[in-house]
């Protein structure tokens, strides 16, 4: 997710549609939620409702590290 067009990485995307999505289907008491995974599950974060949960949700992507390179495909 770290690479895209000069203007806006496709990870700044994801977080934006993240963040979208989040805040409209809480806005009627839905419950979101959200899983990291890379070879393994590394965060569960669990489903709750509200603002500070669709805060929390774009806290925890904005603080996810960015990789160095791309990773090579052999």
């Amino acid at each position: 997710m770290d690479f895209g067009a000069v203007q806006m990485l496709k990870r700044d995307m994801l977080i934006d549609f993240v963040t979208v999505m989040a805040r409209l289907l809480t806005r009627r008491g839905n419950r979101v939620g959200a899983m990291f995974y890379g070879s393994r599950v590394e965060r569960v974060i669990p489903a709750h409702s509200g603002r500070i949960q669709v805060l929390r949700l774009v806290n925890d992507l904005l603080k996810r590290p960015k990789l160095d390179k791309a990773p090579s495909r052999t």
